[in-house]
């Protein structure tokens, strides 16, 4: 009554053992032959989709912004730091935590939503409010004196193989003299 079920699954066993040796074999296949060489178009397939996806292909990877902050207290300043990228080396270092991955998504988006306000109209914009109390009270979570905002463009330079940076903006300023933004929850 029982051999019906376990031909079954010996079939399924097979089947699937089949597919994982056909997939670690185009693997390798496509990994060792040179990126140039592709006659085949389920190797470039495999290349574009399955082994490293589509979007961390070395054309397509063109710029990242960061958004840099420093403090001023007790007569020095703090080394400037990208809150982003130390969340995302946290959660390399710890992949369960995707929570870190996102972590500076609204910094950086009201960073560059600043970028097109003009200077002298950024510390009265909601954004640059927002992005305040983002900063002293997510980020800094102290008391300062000053605080210094710099949010860069980092271009890769395929040809070169080199990075070019753009700064797209320098503020420095003193958070308490900053009406608050939105509460944060």
């Amino acid at each position: 009554m029982n051999e019906p079920r376990t031909a079954f699954r010996k079939l399924v066993g097979r089947i699937t053992f089949l597919l994982i040796v056909l997939h670690v074999s185009i693997a390798v296949i496509s990994l060792l032959l040179p990126q140039d060489y592709a006659p085949l178009k389920l190797i470039t397939f495999y290349r574009k989709y399955i082994l490293i996806g589509p979007f961390f292909q070395d054309k397509r990877i063109r710029h990242s912004t960061h958004l840099f902050v420093a403090y001023h207290k007790d007569g020095k300043w703090s080394d400037a730091r990208d809150y982003a990228n130390d969340d995302f080396v946290y959660y390399t270092n710890h992949p369960w935590r995707y929570d870190k991955l996102h972590a500076g998504d609204y910094a950086s988006y009201g960073a560059s939503s600043l970028s097109t306000v003009k200077q002298s109209n950024i510390q009265a914009s909601r954004a640059f409010r927002e992005l305040n109390q983002y900063v002293n009270e997510v980020l800094i979570r102290q008391q300062v004196d000053s605080v210094s905002i710099t949010y860069l463009k980092k271009h890769y330079l395929l040809e070169k193989g080199d990075f070019r940076l753009d700064t797209l903006f320098v503020h420095r300023y003193d958070p308490s003299k900053v009406d608050a933004g939105k509460t944060l929850d």
